[in-house]
């Protein structure tokens, strides 16, 4: 006989589980980063470090059945092997169209995430994604604040409020437990105004919402931009405060000032290096796909030392490269997301719900038909 059965784990499950333990996130982030820097993990590619593979829709298609392009709209398959304490194959898939929340009261975004076990290659647990992905996204940042962020930070300021600025909220509660006022910044006005009166609810920290980037930004003792404008967010350096911290969750323009006098801290170096090779292949480093182009072109004219010589988040982890040295130098963090993070979240939530009963038992087979 050989059975095969998997745990399945709805988003109810998930949450009984503590999926929205930020804490308990953080720290399993934190464990990822050293293993990024040991080099124990696989992603796609053959540099071990693509982001995944991506459907993009055509802008028009002679079959009726076919979708066709808009914002935000496509499939990404993100496979990786995970080594460490967690030694697990996997993948994220994700879906994602704009039109989702208006159109169908969904999240723009669904997301599925599959374990496996390395060496039979069988499922051992299926699982809803979009949690997962918000917190582990969310507290990546944590991570930087537990090693750069001041702990006389008193404010926070955000720059989006959707689930990933949810996530970041619990986190920086948890990492700075002195800040006492958020100030939020959307799009639309109501939006922050809704957002505000979430933080004061889920953390009991005093929260305002505000019309101009620029002022919100320049209250904050940490910054937290994650937001999917049409366009990139344009930033002044001279609007950020002295000794602040800046989690850049989603690309940005800046002038020259932000990138060159401030201390910068990358999620992954290398992962970035494959975004890079990537928009080189098609002609345009402007062109990476993962938005941040711009910032590549100034270290390819040498306007500011190439990846190569940047920090990752993983060797300060490790002690190979120094956290926060000075309370006044400003700190920038750039963020673009792994799936090994998801992959890690997502199994230390299957094995607490292996432990406390939750989710389904799925059965492939007893014995498979065709050996």
């Amino acid at each position: 006989m050989s059975k095969t059965e998997f745990l399945f784990l709805s988003e109810d499950d998930l949450v009984k589980a503590g999926v929205l333990n930020a804490s308990e996130c953080i720290d399993t982030c934190e464990e990822v980063f050293g293993i990024l820097s040991d080099g124990d993990y696989l992603m796609g590619g053959l540099n071990h470090n693509e982001h995944g593979l991506s459907i993009v829709f055509p802008k028009e298609t002679r079959f009726p059945g076919m979708p066709v392009a808009g914002p935000e709209r496509r499939f990404i398959a993100m496979p990786a092997y995970l080594g460490g304490d967690f030694h697990v194959c996997g993948e994220k898939w994700y879906g994602s169209n704009v039109e989702n929340p208006g159109h169908r009261g969904l999240p723009r975004s669904v997301l599925m995430i599959t374990l496996n076990d390395p060496e039979s290659c069988e499922p051992i647990s299926y699982m809803s994604g979009n949690l997962i992905s918000s917190m582990r996204t969310g507290c990546i940042p944590g991570v930087f604040l537990r090693y750069f962020g001041n702990k006389d930070a008193r404010t926070a300021a955000l720059i989006g409020t959707g689930p990933v600025q949810r996530a970041t909220v619990l986190a920086i509660h948890s990492v700075l437990p002195g800040v006492q006022k958020i100030y939020c910044k959307a799009a639309h006005i109501e939006h922050a105004e809704k957002f505000a009166e979430w933080v004061k609810q889920e953390t009991g920290i005093n929260a305002e919402a505000v019309l101009s980037m620029e002022e919100c930004i320049a209250a904050g003792d940490v910054v937290s931009i994650a937001a999917s404008p049409k366009d990139p967010l344009y930033i002044k350096n001279e609007w950020i405060k002295d000794g602040a911290c800046v989690l850049l969750t989603s690309p940005i323009e800046a002038d020259d000032d932000f990138w060159l006098k401030n201390g910068l801290c990358f999620d992954n170096t290398k992962m970035h290096m494959a975004y890079y090779d990537e928009a080189l292949g098609v002609g345009s480093i402007l062109k990476a796909n993962n938005g941040w182009g711009k910032m590549y072109k100034l270290m390819e004219d040498g306007l500011m030392p190439d990846l190569r010589s940047q920090i990752s988040m993983g060797d300060v982890v490790r002690g190979k490269a120094d956290g926060r040295i000075e309370h006044d130098r400003k700190e920038i963090f750039v963020t673009s997301g792994q799936v090994l993070f998801d992959l890690a979240w997502g199994y230390r939530l299957y094995q607490k719900a292996l432990g406390s009963g939750e989710g389904t038992r799925l059965k492939i087979w007893d014995d498979p038909c065709w050996k």
